[in-house]
């Protein structure tokens, strides 16, 4: 763009005034900003609450409208508030940016919730566990009442057991560990187990630092009853201070930080994937001082003490002890690890993504599927305000190169603009009729050749437009200012505040 054309034309009309922390790339987050995270929700640090990704459709993080003072999000679609609260959400009549809330009664302090999809668990800071059924027709919350026989519960996980199905593991305050049958509960205690201190899917970790672990698959020849099954104490470990499980892959770190891996590694693609069971634990010397790690479907990662991330493949028939580690980032807080998607907060506060990007899991506002092997900075969580309220999207805010973007149908009407799109030539246009206080208004955008004229004479904007979610992506402030708004940045608030006469 030319400058003299920048200065002399759009005179602040283009949203410059991001800083360069929220406009690096797809722009990044201020350390307060994002109070904690998962792999396809956050709650900001004022107690809003974001979704993206997967069946919600959304490619950037989206406010869900309504739920305020946000903690911690559980399995589910479910939701703690700072005041205890327990709430479902979901998306309204399928419609992308219109979510139905629903508050749980008689739950409160929840601490974990495992939802299947009929059936769902809550355990709450009491002890207590609850057991949920919803009818096969309801995409609603479950029903949920107190599960009798079981109480003083400190911890809950849930693990495939082939061909059983899922088993649900309880571990009591007083070290003892109980388990039932996911869609029919009944609780049994493993009376083999005693002074647990941690249950992770199939693995039991034990208060002198051992590990136990039930099998996760058996031929049909040699299966028993679930709850006849003994668990067993995993050999040629030394004392551990912590275990992780994906239910396939185990991981285990020592008391000198050193990595240990025993499960399942991994060969083939789709129809032709195949598991191999490595019983016999093996200390990865490819990374020390190991203070987390994580299994993912085809890779473990490692999080040293030095806030270094790394990332190794588990694939192959066996997994070596030279298997190789790659670095991944640097500076890393914490990281939320999932199946085919993590991300990670970096000691700024910025929020990086990585692997398959299936309907926007990754956040970065790209729709299309693609898989990245290095962590990409996410879009920040930025919330648009019209005279003071929050304006509900269908698609949250993207940022390009400092500038921001809304989805066409979000606030422009009510700035006072009629819009229209043509389908055939992907042109939008926006027009707003003359008053006493303003002139006339038309601003026309083609999705096609990219160009956009105000008034009939053609802008040139520093980014191109782009569609993202189904929705086309208009800049947000020079289309407000066109229309005679105000539009302001609030920088530590991940705000845009736009103020309309």
């Amino acid at each position: 763009m030319k400058k003299a054309y920048a200065i002399a034309l759009l005179s602040g009309m283009l949203l410059g005034s991001l800083p360069p922390s929220v406009s690096a790339g797809a722009e990044t987050t201020s350390p307060p900003l994002v109070a904690a995270y998962g792999t396809s929700w956050l709650v900001k640090s004022d107690g809003t609450f974001w979704v993206w990704g997967g069946f919600q459709q959304q490619t950037v993080p989206t406010q869900v409208q309504g739920l305020h003072d946000a903690e911690q999000a559980f399995d589910g679609q479910y939701v703690r508030t700072k005041d205890g609260s327990l709430w479902h959400w979901a998306q309204q009549g399928g419609s992308p940016g219109s979510f139905k809330l629903e508050r749980i009664e008689g739950i409160a302090d929840p601490v974990n919730v495992i939802a299947g999809y009929n059936e769902g668990y809550v355990l709450d800071k009491e002890g207590r566990v609850y057991y949920g059924v919803r009818d096969d027709a309801s995409s609603g919350a479950f029903e949920f009442s107190l599960l009798e026989g079981i109480s003083d519960v400190e911890e809950m996980t849930v693990y495939y057991n082939y061909p059983n199905g899922s088993l649900v593991v309880f571990l009591k305050n007083d070290g003892s560990v109980w388990r039932t049958a996911f869609a029919s509960p009944s609780v049994e205690q493993a009376a083999e187990i005693q002074d647990a201190v941690r249950v992770d899917a199939e693995l039991v970790y034990l208060k002198n630092g051992s590990v136990r672990e039930w099998k996760t698959e058996y031929d049909s020849s040699d299966m028993p009853n679930w709850r006849s099954e003994l668990s067993q104490q995993v050999g040629e470990l030394p004392s551990l201070k912590s275990v992780e499980s994906n239910g396939s892959a185990n991981l285990g770190i020592d008391g000198q930080g050193r990595l240990w891996f025993w499960g399942k590694s991994v060969t083939g693609f789709s129809d032709g994937t195949e598991r191999h069971e490595q019983e016999a634990p093996v200390r990865l010397t490819g990374v020390d001082s190991v203070k987390a790690a994580y299994a993912m479907d085809r890779s473990i990662v490692a999080l040293t003490e030095e806030g270094k991330l790394y990332e190794a493949s588990i694939e192959g028939e066996t997994m070596k002890a030279d298997a190789k580690f790659v670095l991944l980032a640097k500076d890393v807080a914490g990281l939320s690890a999932g199946s085919k998607s993590s991300v990670l907060q970096k000691s700024d506060g910025s929020l990086w993504a990585w692997g398959l990007n299936k309907y926007g899991t990754l956040g970065t506002g790209e729709d299309k599927q693609f898989t990245s092997e290095a962590p990409i900075p996410m879009q920040a969580p930025i919330e648009v305000v019209l005279n003071g309220e929050s304006v509900q999207l269908n698609n949250g805010v993207v940022t390009r190169n400092g500038q921001a973007f809304v989805p066409l149908r979000s606030i422009f009407e009510r700035l006072g603009a009629k819009i229209a799109w043509d389908g055939t030539s992907k042109i939008a246009t926006l027009e707003r009729a003359a008053s006493e206080q303003n002139a006339a208004v038309s601003v026309q955008l083609n999705f096609l050749d990219g160009t956009t004229r105000l008034n009939g004479t053609t802008v040139e904007l520093p980014n191109g437009l782009f569609s993202s979610a189904g929705s086309s992506y208009l800049p947000l402030r020079f289309i407000s200012e066109s229309l005679g708004a105000k539009v302001d940045w609030i920088q530590q608030e991940g705000k845009i505040a736009i103020t309309m006469p």
